[in-house]
């Protein structure tokens, strides 16, 4: 909690002081986040024995590639198309079929596939009887 507290003042700081632009807000606010994390992973680690390489083989890793592969073919889009409305609408559905797509097959296990698909096909054969 204080780490994530601290993006406020360190925020203020470097743009009262240095007259950094307001986007280093956002950057900053990722590198505490990550940070608040790190700190969140230490703590369960001494707290509950959690293994720091398991956590990074089955958390951290799958969320590199999901992020890599979404942002590189966003950004591929929004250089590739002209900004249009239709386009932007065109590059969000894209992007929320990006995400869903990396997600299932590099963010989820196998059992965690099989647990979902199983979940929807009884909440689809549950309305078709009702």
């Amino acid at each position: 909690g204080l780490t994530l507290l601290l993006i406020v003042p360190i925020s203020y700081m470097l743009i009262s002081l240095l007259h950094v632009r307001a986007f280093v807000v956002l950057i900053i606010s990722i590198v505490m986040s990550i940070v608040a994390q790190m700190v969140r992973v230490l703590f369960v680690k001494h707290a509950h024995g959690l293994l720091v390489q398991t956590y990074i083989r089955q958390v951290v890793i799958p969320i590199i590639i999901v992020t890599t592969i979404t942002t590189t073919i966003v950004f591929a889009l929004l250089i590739i198309l002209p900004s249009t409305i239709t386009n932007k609408i065109v590059i969000a559905i894209a992007s929320v079929l990006t995400i869903c797509i990396s997600v299932w097959f590099f963010g989820l296990t196998k059992q965690e596939r099989i647990n979902i698909s199983t979940t929807i096909s009884n909440k689809l054969k549950h309305n078709a009887i009702s």
